[in-house]
């Protein structure tokens, strides 16, 4: 895995990890699920891996829901793994202290938070049968992550405004959360 997460060479990085899925297709669903739910942990010691191991989650969740067969990925089992990792912020009290901007940019979270809620819309589209109980896991994901960075996100809001490039850092919190806003 680290050469998947820490290689200074972006192709490197690309084949590490497209080598990563195909070695993970080879083992149950359920043990695969088990692998990605500890690369996205707050335990796992490469930060660029919890936010690409979201992407990977989605990626066998979407083909998971093409199939008739029950999977974790497309069952209730999916939120019950994942869910405590997907629907929170790392640290789960990140929002609850007075978490400057700067701190904020600087690290991965923003990042993993855009692929979280990036998952989590686009399960939301796709699961209309709510077969991984992606629906009943909104009102927390809500509260523990969406009305936590709307908050913080109006805090910072005349720091942004002076600051083009943390601007940009933060334009994909600030449009997912605008998604949410168009299906709330």
């Amino acid at each position: 895995m680290p050469i998947s997460a820490v290689s200074p060479d972006p192709a490197t990085r690309f084949i590490a990890f497209r080598l990563l899925d195909t070695m993970l297709k080879l083992i149950s669903p359920l043990a695969q699920l088990s692998i990605l739910k500890d690369f996205m942990s707050a335990q796992c010691p490469f930060p660029q891996m919890r936010v690409a191991a979201v992407g990977l989650v989605k990626e066998h969740v979407l083909a998971a829901l093409r199939q008739t067969t029950t999977s974790p990925f497309s069952s209730p089992v999916l939120m019950q793994t994942v869910g405590p990792i997907l629907l929170r912020p790392q640290p789960s009290d990140l929002f609850e202290h007075n978490l400057q901007l700067s701190e904020f940019v600087d690290s991965y979270e923003p990042a993993r938070l855009v692929e979280c809620m990036s998952f989590v819309y686009v399960l939301l589209q796709v699961d209309q049968q709510n077969r991984t109980a992606v629906r009943d896991a909104m009102p927390e994901f809500k509260a523990k992550v969406l009305k936590p960075i709307e908050e913080r996100l109006k805090v910072w809001e005349p720091e942004m405004e002076k600051d083009d490039e943390v601007s940009m850092a933060l334009s994909g919190l600030i449009m997912s959360i605008e998604r949410f806003d168009s299906i709330s």
